[in-house]
């Protein structure tokens, strides 16, 4: 659009999950899904979720993955003991066909992960 506004698509990929870790010094857990992008060349998506942990032993992320090398981006989870809104950047690059995205917890503890959105940015 030549009046400086951007145009994008927000689905909501996932209602809601939970993650949860046992056993100090071996717990790590993920709780990922993957998508096609092969329509979203050369765009950008953000990734926007709400994120409520409890008694986490270590640090929590919201990612989003290309699964090329150095190809993702993540935000660490802080104060989130209740419900609280992350986002996540993500340029998809030309030869990129799929991403992951999701949450991982290093270390004990729980994470519940609810309204996980993605949107589109078309120009």
């Amino acid at each position: 659009m030549k009046d400086g506004s951007s145009s994008h698509v927000t689905l909501t990929i996932c209602r809601w999950g939970l993650l949860t870790a046992y056993k100090a010094n071996e717990a790590r857990g993920i709780l990922k899904r993957k998508i096609s992008v092969k329509a979203f060349k050369d765009s950008k998506i953000k990734l926007t979720a709400l994120v409520k942990t409890h008694d986490t032993k270590g640090p929590v992320y919201l990612y989003a993955d290309s699964n090329v090398k150095k190809g993702g981006n993540h935000v660490k989870v802080t104060d989130a003991s209740n419900w609280r809104s992350f986002d996540v950047i993500l340029v998809v690059p030309n030869n990129l066909t799929s991403i992951s995205y999701g949450v991982s917890l290093f270390g004990e503890g729980k994470v519940w992960i609810k309204n996980l959105q993605m949107t589109l940015f078309l120009d």
